[in-house]
């Protein structure tokens, strides 16, 4: 038997919780990189990141050939957003 714990089958964080946290690690990683890391599918990182974008979330810059890079905006401290 396996020392490994069973992966349980849910998560307490939300898509965009995940994709925000994989990128504040992963800055200069693809959306296909992400979705695989995530086990989420493209479109739903792609969608994910529209909306953390459109939200001020953070800002996908445009850097050599097509390759993007995700920078985190940074929150006013003590700011609460619902």
């Amino acid at each position: 038997m396996p020392d490994e714990c069973p992966r349980p089958r849910f998560s307490l964080l939300t898509s965009h919780g995940r994709v925000l946290l994989y990128f504040a690690e992963h800055p200069e990683a693809s959306m296909r990189e992400a979705a695989c890391a995530l086990e989420l599918s493209p479109r739903t990182v792609a969608r994910t990141m529209n909306d953390l974008r459109d939200d001020g979330r953070i800002a996908v810059v445009l850097c050599e050939g097509r390759r993007t890079h995700v920078a985190l905006a940074p929150l006013a401290s003590g700011t609460v957003t619902r």
